[in-house]
């Protein structure tokens, strides 16, 4: 008589992380590398790694002391070393993600820092690109964290990879002036151009999402609700990596097949004692997670609970050239 076969349940491996520590793919890829110091202005120091096929930069800018007009010409100034350092290196800009101190702080300039912030970005990036933005910025987030710093890390490519965004929002970089004076300059996703890193599958780096359709935050406060409205987005966005096709996919976007193309996902929790509950819902609803990352940290919007980023696969050739 046969031994009945038992059914396999993959769980993936759970870390809590202090920001601004790196995701821990992108620690991996950094821990053979040797940073090289990077002469930049007297508001931020700068530090490149390079690889034969990428380079990981940290930018930091001390920020604690920064009145509102300071802390917005010291990010420009950042972003546009950045940007000249990229070009000198012959580098694309895949990802960048961005720890402000104080994000929600009341700012003069815009609602907080996080409008403060965003100015200074766009102004940077118009440094880079001139006034044509859409289309060509990279992936990001941009969350709170507690030390006094201002700190930025990007990986970048030796090619360009396709920007991605999602049909259930407004892309960021066009967002109304009710969500400051400069947009926040990303773009949803960054499907890159080669498999990477060191996978059998091309993937995709996903921005910082969460539960906003078009430009507006739903389920204001509503941890539970806010988990659903973020997996339409990311399981919307997954079946665009995946086909190309810019549709929403409506009361299916949580099926298993869009979520499950997803291998690492870094959750931003706003609230300590909503984390289990988060964590829990995150990992039975993503079954080829491989690891999940949890940080506690202050959002861009005082409504909005949780944010979560990610590598998702890309199974399909449509935007993965």
């Amino acid at each position: 008589m046969k031994a009945a076969r038992q059914e396999q349940t993959h769980t993936p491996a759970v870390l809590r992380v202090q920001l601004p520590q790196r995701p821990a793919w992108l620690e991996a890829l950094s821990a053979d590398l040797c940073a090289e110091p990077v002469p930049s202005g007297n508001r931020h120091s700068l530090e490149i790694a390079e690889a034969p096929g990428f380079a990981i930069l940290r930018a930091v800018v001390p920020a604690a002391d920064l009145g509102d007009d300071a802390l917005r010409l010291a990010v420009r100034e950042a972003y546009t070393r950045i940007g000249r350092l990229l070009r000198e290196r012959a580098l694309f800009p895949w990802r960048f993600w961005n720890y402000v101190p104080e994000i929600r702080k009341p700012a003069t300039l815009g609602a907080n820092r996080y409008q403060v912030f965003n100015a200074g970005r766009c102004e940077g990036y118009r440094d880079w690109f001139g006034e044509a933005l859409p289309g060509r910025v990279p992936a990001a987030s941009a969350v709170g964290h507690t030390e006094p710093s201002l700190v930025i890390d990007l990986l970048a490519g030796r090619a360009p990879g396709v920007a991605v965004e999602n049909p259930r929002q407004v892309p960021a970089y066009r967002y109304s002036q009710r969500w400051g004076s400069l947009p926040p300059c990303f773009s949803r996703a960054m499907a890159l151009p080669v498999p990477f890193p060191e996978q059998r599958e091309r993937c995709a780096l996903v921005s910082g999402t969460s539960s906003v359709v078009g430009e507006n935050s739903r389920h204001p406060h509503d941890v539970h609700a806010q988990i659903r409205e973020t997996c339409a987005n990311l399981a919307t966005l997954s079946a665009v990596l995946s086909d190309g096709a810019m549709r929403d996919s409506g009361e299916a976007a949580e099926s298993k097949a869009a979520l499950s193309r997803f291998r690492e996902l870094r959750l931003y929790v706003v609230r300590d004692c909503d984390v289990d509950a988060v964590a829990m819902a995150f990992t039975s609803r993503f079954p080829g997670l491989e690891r999940l990352e949890i940080a506690v940290a202050d959002l861009c919007r005082d409504e909005l609970l949780l944010e979560v980023e990610g590598v998702a696969a890309l199974d399909a050739p449509a935007l993965a050239r």
